[in-house]
């Protein structure tokens, strides 16, 4: 209602604060990026509206860390704990002229295709289908039993594939796999309550 009104237009609020800010920076501008569609997206876009003699430096999140026997994994920069941080900071460089034009020239390129989605493939932030991901979706449909919980199955996605897509993605999807007979609702969300948090049939 008018509470999420009210934080959505105090989010947008500070978000034109500190654009308006690195736009006519005063030190150094630092970027924090990964091979996350959502980051690599704001890299390439915020390259093309910061001034030219702007000093860009860069921290890009490495995709693995091995820790002693073990091995940990990122897919962006959410899942890092804000005290952590401070340990990646050892990451940071200065952003090349030549890598500056070639994510700008990427963003430009994006633009011009106004796709509707993107996604990163073989390292590369590109346009793709709407049903890009419907593989990997429909895959795991076929592990469900008739009657699965679809909050359950947007979860295993999401732990299983380091995708850098969100719930709402896949919910859609599903939305679209329901509109084509494929699945059939068999509750509803509790109210309040996203969307996918109910349980479906499947038909095929």
């Amino acid at each position: 209602g008018e509470d999420f009104a009210h934080i959505g237009r105090e989010l947008m609020n500070t978000a034109r604060q500190s654009l308006q800010r690195i736009l006519s920076p005063a030190e150094p501008v630092r970027i924090w990026y990964s091979h996350h569609p959502d980051e690599l997206c704001g890299l390439c876009h915020i390259l093309t509206i910061l001034p030219a003699n702007a000093d860009i430096r860069v921290v890009r999140l490495p995709e693995y860390e091995v820790f002693g026997k073990e091995l940990r994994t990122y897919s962006g920069w959410g899942e890092i704990d804000p005290l952590e941080l401070g340990q990646f900071q050892a990451l940071e460089r200065k952003l090349t002229d030549s890598e500056r034009r070639y994510f700008a020239d990427t963003w430009r390129e994006l633009q011009r295709e106004n796709g509707p989605l993107r996604a990163v493939v073989n390292g590369r932030l590109m346009t793709v289908g709407a049903d890009f991901y419907d593989p990997i979706i429909l895959r795991e449909l076929e592990n469900q039993p008739e009657a699965f919980h679809e909050g359950r199955i947007i979860g295993d996605i999401l732990g299983k594939y380091p995708l850098g897509i969100g719930d709402s993605l896949i919910a859609l999807r599903i939305e679209e796999f329901i509109s084509l007979g494929m699945l059939t609702p068999t509750t509803v969300p509790a109210e309040g309550r996203p969307i996918y948090h109910r349980w479906l049939k499947k038909e095929i």
